[in-house]
């Protein structure tokens, strides 16, 4: 630290020889030097340091945003106060996780914009009482994810027209406003948990103009009235959707047939990664979208040859459901053309049998597999193992048969054989003649790499 008397007078900093310091650069460095020590207090506490003194008060105007998170539920009165502090240009997001965050109207979101310099994430959930004019609402522009929650109809409401058009305004004014979001990436929107159906005079045409967004859920209720126009309301929602071009990412909770409609050429899809759950319906559709790269789903066994369409899968989660007994070879021959594959899971729990040699022969086909785990009924063999000794670092096997499994000794020489791992997780497979903690010293010792083995 600089003695106080060189920084209050400007004496010489290095002897006799050196250059006099002015007044204007030791100030600059001590403002720094506060700047950078304030970076590391929270919001709170830059609260309690901004009146100390001029140069604490102009440190914090000066330095850096924070990014800081404020999820306190702020009444209208507590938001207007924050946005009046020099304290606001340090919030990045704000909201209550887990709930619907703040209700914020017309001029609350104006102040925002106005105040919140930095702000880049919201979760509220809009006034929207102002009906249409609350389409010319101001957001903060530099706003990159936002979660907003709107109420939709109720099942009550199917016969109460003006109320279902009051509801549609409102909702296409929220949009509307939506597209001034340039900026945008990340977009959830949450229908309330008393919503029943989306009307069909709603327009997600508005959003085609975020073309930088990427993510886009929704748990909306698309398809599910069936008593209102819900079948042509969900087509014309799906083809405003489809000009979402730019995402790569979507999750409609619940809505399989609205997943169809959008997966059904002509699209312009480039997704990386969907999360479909149980499709039966959409899985001869996947092919349209060869952009994928990560994809989680149920599928029946017997039905796996949309695999073959899409060759740039690197992450894929299958759980496969059928009556037993299952047949798994015609899963295991569509996974040989997935031959980009990093990480691969498959799940079936307590019905599921894998072949070792089937399964081998499909694993020599995935010469970039780094990750695999394996639930199934029991294991006859580790064997297939073999086929991913130089390359595979993470393990998870999983018997999930009653009581689990023991196997011979042997059967722990083709894990030894996997030079690569680093994380092994073993569950409901013993070996005979050994407890679990013998086995793991066995790997740890036979497994240089290793640093994370648990056998259960």
């Amino acid at each position: 630290m600089l003695p106080s008397t060189s920084l209050a007078s400007g004496k010489e900093l290095h002897g006799s020889g050196a250059p006099v310091a002015s007044s204007s650069a030791i100030s600059c460095l001590h403002r720094h030097a506060l700047e950078s020590i304030f970076a590391f207090c929270s919001l709170f506490e830059l609260a309690q340091l901004l009146p100390v003194c001029r140069d604490f008060h102009s440190a914090v105007r000066s330095m850096a945003p924070i990014a800081e998170k404020v999820w306190r539920n702020l009444s209208s009165a507590a938001l207007t106060a924050a946005m009046g502090s020099p304290l606001a240009r340090h919030i990045a997001e704000l909201g209550e996780p887990g709930c619907m965050g703040l209700t914020l109207g017309p001029e609350q979101l104006a102040l925002l914009a106005d105040r919140a310099s930095n702000l880049r994430h919201i979760t509220c959930r809009p006034d929207l009482s102002a009906g249409a004019a609350f389409a010319e609402t101001r957001w903060p522009a530099r706003l990159d994810n936002l979660k907003v929650f709107v109420a939709l109809p109720r099942r009550s409401h199917l016969g109460d027209a003006a109320l279902v058009a009051r509801v549609t305004e409102r909702v296409n004014a929220l949009l509307i406003s939506l597209a001034q979001l340039t900026q945008l990436e990340h977009l959830v929107l949450m229908a309330l948990p008393s919503s029943y159906f989306v009307p069909a005079a709603i327009s997600f045409a508005p959003l085609a103009a975020l073309t930088r967004l990427e993510y886009f859920y929704s748990n909306f209720p698309f398809t599910s009235a069936r008593e209102v126009d819900a079948s042509a309301g969900a087509a014309a929602h799906a083809e405003q959707l489809k000009a979402l071009t730019s995402l790569r990412e979507l999750q409609l909770f619940g809505e399989a047939a609205m997943r169809k409609l959008l997966l059904t050429p002509p699209h312009g899809w480039q997704f990386e990664e969907l999360n479909l759950g149980w499709s039966d319906e959409v899985l001869h559709l996947l092919p349209t979208v060869p952009s994928l790269t990560q994809l989680r789903l149920y599928v029946p066994e017997e039905d796996a040859t949309f695999l073959h369409g899409l060759p740039n899968l690197t992450h894929l989660e299958l759980t496969l459901r059928s009556r037993p007994p299952l047949d798994t070879s015609a899963v295991l021959a569509a996974l040989q053309h997935c031959t980009k594959l990093t990480t691969l899971v498959l799940l079936g729990g307590m019905q599921l049998h894998f072949g070792s040699d089937a399964l081998a022969a499909c694993l020599r086909h995935l010469p970039l597999l780094g990750s695999l785990r394996v639930d199934c009924t029991r294991f006859g063999s580790l064997s297939f193992l073999t086929a991913l000794s130089r390359q595979l670092f993470d393990l998870e096997l999983r018997s999930m048969g009653v009581g689990g499994q023991q196997l011979p000794p042997a059967e722990l020489d083709p894990i030894k054989s996997l030079s690569a791992l680093e994380c092994l997780l073993l569950v409901g497979i013993r070996f005979e003649g050994a407890t679990e903690a013998a086995v793991v010293d066995a790997l740890r010792a036979a497994l240089p790499k290793l640093e994370s083995c648990e056998v259960r």
